[in-house]
């Protein structure tokens, strides 16, 4: 592998973090198959090369086949490029990326778009993990983790009147609570949609059908790999989150989740 393959393989993967010989549930991405080729003929030493200058820029390089991981096609290899669980890996949700796409009035703060982007993401991480009865650690049942919009969108309704009912007296903040059930009309319906658009383009979701997406091989295997520290580069590091876990669905808390112990 040379300076030049080299290079074009970090950028590939620095733009789209999977590398695939067979794609699944997509069609190959512009450049891939020359991608994959370049990664499928390196020898140990290039490999371990790639790896090291992957991991001054805080990534891992993980490569799975068809005997080590479900759902990879027969004959097929996947490389995914996973952050680092130290220090401070790049963070491929930024701040302003999580304001702009929760926003859906102009009008609205940043920390209104905070609030909403914490909560959706609990509520997806209950349908990933609790609703399944899955561990954190089980990153093979990626493939069982499927569900709709309208259940993601139908459990942030449901914890929204949650929220309403426990007030501020339940032990919630006042602006989480007014965040929360100030929202009118179509708002959940819009929120969820910008929610399920930002987590597909980092990689960490994927659409699979009409309102219907699945877990990436690549967003269980990060959570897996640290799951406080996945939470952490995901959120724009403030208190906001130190102020809902007395309010969460209880679903987000149970089997299969982490505790705060």
């Amino acid at each position: 592998m040379n300076m030049e393959d080299m290079g074009r393989v970090y950028a590939f993967l620095l733009a789209h973090r999977v590398v695939e010989t067979k794609p699944a549930v997509r069609r190959l991405r512009e450049g891939e198959r020359d991608v994959a080729a370049v990664l499928t003929g390196a020898d140990s030493e290039e490999i371990a090369d790639l790896q090291t200058f992957l991991g001054a820029q805080g990534f891992t390089l993980i490569v799975h086949d068809d005997t080590s991981m479900p759902g990879v096609p027969t004959g097929g290899r996947v490389w995914l490029l996973t952050r680092s669980a130290r220090d401070n890996p790049p963070a491929f949700l930024t701040v302003d990326r999580i304001h702009q796409g929760l926003k859906i009035r102009a009008s609205e703060t940043n920390q209104t778009a905070t609030i909403w982007f914490l909560h959706i993401w609990l509520n997806c991480l209950a349908l990933l993990y609790t609703q399944l009865g899955r561990g954190i650690s089980e990153v093979s049942r990626y493939q069982d983790a499927i569900f709709r919009r309208p259940t993601l969108e139908e459990a942030v309704k449901h914890h929204v009147e949650q929220v309403r009912r426990i007030g501020v007296t339940g032990g919630a903040a006042p602006s989480v609570v007014q965040t929360l059930i100030a929202e009118t009309g179509r708002d959940v319906h819009r929120r969820v949609g910008n929610f399920l658009a930002l987590m597909c383009d980092s990689g960490l979701l994927q659409s699979i059908g009409e309102d219907e997406y699945r877990q990436t091989l690549l967003g269980a295997i990060e959570i897996a790999q640290s799951f406080n520290h996945s939470l952490a580069t995901l959120h724009p590091g403030d208190d906001v989150l130190d102020n809902i876990v007395n309010i969460a669905d209880p679903r987000v808390s149970g089997a299969g989740m982490p505790s705060d112990s």
